[in-house]
């Protein structure tokens, strides 16, 4: 296990190879049910017909409550709408709990969204999702202690220094001054931040600032753990080490789910996933099937999403 991971996250008990090979399973089996719904993406007049009766609405959202607690997030077809355009859609998803899980997709495919959502920033327009069985809500206390979340584009507040975000973080965790300390230190030196830790946000690169996000996300040591483009804007030797943090996580129970672009990184990182395009949820899978049938993620991912047609800049070319 990693060294980070083993101090903070190695309490938990390793699973044996009877386990994960039951594990394997059983992910196998409730990932087959997680197929993209073959509906139109609904209007807003009609979810708006739906929502306004409670038996229609009862009818059509599942209960996540009577699945068991295995899975750390259930969805049953969530949608989300802005204005007029629908960002997610129909999405019907099952994530088993400690396992590293991707969410893939071009821009503009609902990923940051998903994770939004998920994390409690914002409410579905329809459909329903639960964390470890419970609603994502943003003024939870108990959301908040349990989750770990890198949004996209961090919000770091301009005016006090990389130290002082984490300090101010772990009381807001429950942390005591002492386990907040001790953890800022154990962070900014596995990330790369000591040297610059009093830097203020304003005058961090867009890495600094990327780790110092994720190092707030970490300190509670989450139960669940929402990244959006963890290794984007981050030098080689801190990406690598934020890998061999993320694969070790799962072996104490955290599940963590990211979304990125970059497929390679993914390749080696996640044991399951998910490809979204234009917001619907387009297939799913196990990383290790893939392996065994001599594919990779970015064969599914390219066999998966339309790809736009493009023309000939030959103006740019010799």
């Amino acid at each position: 296990m990693n060294e980070l991971a083993r101090r903070w996250f190695g309490q938990g008990r390793s699973r044996t190879s009877q386990e994960n090979r039951h594990e394997d399973a059983a992910s196998s089996s409730s990932l087959s049910g997680m197929h993209a719904d073959e509906a139109k993406l609904p209007s807003r007049g009609q979810t708006q017909a739906q929502d306004d009766n409670p038996r229609d609405q009862e009818d059509r959202i599942a209960r996540p409550t009577d699945l068991p607690v295995k899975f750390a997030v259930t969805t049953d077809r969530l949608s989300k709408s802005y204005g007029k355009t629908w960002a997610l859609s129909q999405v019907t998803i099952n994530i088993p709990r400690g396992v590293v899980f991707g969410i893939l997709g071009p821009n503009g495919s609902g990923k940051s969204t998903f994770l939004r959502i998920l994390a409690g920033l914002v409410g579905p327009s329809a459909g329903s999702v639960r964390i470890l069985g419970q609603v994502p809500s943003r003024g939870s206390t108990d959301a908040r202690r349990m989750l770990g979340v890198l949004p996209d584009g961090h919000a770091l507040l301009d005016r006090i220094t990389i130290w002082e975000h984490l300090c101010l973080i772990g009381p807001l965790y429950g942390l005591t001054r002492q386990e907040t300390i001790e953890r800022a230190e154990h962070l900014c030196h596995y990330l790369n931040l000591w040297a610059t830790r009093h830097t203020y946000a304003r005058d961090a690169s867009f890495g600094m600032a990327k780790k110092c996000a994720l190092a707030m996300a970490l300190m509670n040591k989450p139960k669940i753990l929402l990244l959006d483009e963890p290794f984007e804007g981050v030098d080689p030797d801190s990406s690598r080490a934020i890998l061999d943090l993320l694969k070790s996580l799962p072996e104490s129970g955290t599940s963590v789910i990211l979304a990125s672009h970059l497929l390679s990184s993914m390749d080696g990182l996640v044991s399951h996933f998910a490809i979204l395009s234009s917001g619907r949820l387009v297939t799913t899978g196990l990383t290790k099937e893939l392996s065994e049938q001599g594919q990779t993620l970015e064969d599914v991912y390219f066999a998966s999403v339309p790809i736009p047609e493009r023309r000939n800049l030959s103006w740019l070319r010799p």
